[in-house]
């Protein structure tokens, strides 16, 4: 995952960050390491806190009209329409373009799919959207939400896949590239496994 930082995502966190702010800190102890905590996986949490709140969607949606106000692009309603779709999904939630053109094909919406992958592409180009492949036949999509980088886990017998966070991972990352002389720039962690889950539905099918 990117982890490019531009001055406008700086506003955007900051923003964000002032509307809603978190209900502890961490006490800011020099002599002491915080204990480490467990990776949380975002499907695990509770289902209010997967949702899109307002602020993040104003977040996002500011983000996409300064990006075309800056590319001298026009606000059209195939790109509204597809932006809002993904402002609908929770978070983790990571969808390909054949999906989406289901979707809105269900909702009555009759849209080509080249004409959603070419409004993806834009999505991503603003930073709007990521990327990832997982190994997987076709691409699939997230919304880059500004809050902590998260990585991911997946299946390789059903697909499904599990975002997590873990503070201690993104230290060691900052720290290994700095002791052998990197700047670290961004970084993608991707591990691939197989579900012990008894509902694990490529497991039921090998």
């Amino acid at each position: 995952m990117s982890c490019f930082v531009e001055a406008s995502d700086i506003i955007l966190i900051e923003s964000l960050i002032m509307t809603h702010p978190p209900h502890q800190r961490a006490n800011d102890t020099a002599h002491q390491e915080p204990e480490h905590q467990a990776p949380t996986t975002r499907k695990g949490q509770k289902q209010d806190q997967n949702q899109v709140n307002h602020t993040e969607k104003k977040l996002i949606m500011h983000k996409m009209e300064l990006f075309l106000t800056n590319n001298i692009l026009k606000k059209t309603k195939t790109r509204q329409l597809i932006l809002e779709y993904f402002l609908s999904l929770n978070k983790g939630d990571h969808v390909s373009a054949e999906n989406i053109h289901q979707d809105l094909r269900k909702q009555g919406y009759r849209l080509a799919l080249a004409t959603i992958y070419r409004n993806i592409g834009l999505l991503v180009e603003a930073g709007i959207l990521e990327q990832h492949n997982f190994q997987m036949k076709n691409a699939v999509y997230e919304v880059k939400y500004p809050s902590m980088h998260h990585d991911h886990l997946v299946c390789l017998d059903c697909g499904d896949i599990k975002e997590f966070e873990d503070l201690d991972i993104e230290k060691k990352q900052i720290l290994i590239s700095n002791q052998l002389g990197f700047e670290l720039v961004s970084h993608k962690l991707e591990l691939f496994g197989r579900c012990v889950q008894d509902d694990c539905a490529g497991a039921k099918n090998s």
